[in-house]
């Protein structure tokens, strides 16, 4: 992998920083004993026998004072499915959202995401708030999960409690839109709450 990112600093509050990220994924020999899918359903690959594959992504990050604007785009080449132990990681920073996997073949994704308050601490006196809408157009010739075309709405709010400052709540949901009329069965609501105590 290979990753690139530089900083224009326009003021003291003010800086857009573009970047790209580059990930070679070389098969050995995994490709003939499990295929080129993680969903072990090769239809429509062109090498259902080899893990070789690429992504590429591309974004633009724009910091105003305590908000930040990202847009993102990824693409996985036409060859075969990222396998990704590190799960959120290849796409992470880019076009990873909540329980999104788009790191199958031939599968490309934009995304816009905001962001209020945040901090490299992850210490949050004042409600961090992020949110996102997603793109994303797969290859309805692949066969398994995520590989349906989708818009994927997306808010968070984390706050550390101000009377326990270690105690710090969670508290996020997500839409998923399925744009395939026959598909839109499955749109679905995705809400998730934590409490968490930082030791």
């Amino acid at each position: 992998m290979g990753e690139v990112n530089y900083t224009f600093k326009l003021g003291n509050k003010f800086s857009i920083t573009p970047g790209a990220r580059y990930i070679k994924q070389i098969d050995s020999g995994a490709g003939e004993v499990g295929g080129a899918s993680y969903q072990n359903n090769t239809t429509g690959y062109k090498n259902p026998n080899s893990l070789d594959s690429q992504m590429i992504a591309a974004r633009v990050v724009t910091k105003i004072d305590n908000y930040k604007i990202n847009l993102g785009y990824s693409k996985i080449y036409d060859e075969a499915d990222l396998i990704t132990p590190w799960r959120a990681f290849p796409t992470s920073g880019y076009t990873r959202s909540m329980a999104r996997y788009n790191w199958r073949a031939n599968t490309q994704s934009y995304r816009i995401e905001m962001i209020r308050n945040g901090n490299s601490k992850g210490i949050y006196k004042d409600i961090y708030i992020q949110a996102s809408i997603l793109y994303t157009d797969a290859d309805e010739q692949k066969k398994g999960a995520h590989v349906l075309d989708e818009m994927y709405y997306y808010i968070g709010f984390v706050q550390n409690v101000p009377s326990i400052v270690n105690l710090q709540w969670r508290l996020r949901l997500g839409y998923t839109q399925y744009l395939d009329s026959d598909e839109s069965k499955y749109n679905n609501l995705d809400g998730r709450f934590e409490l968490n105590y930082l030791f």
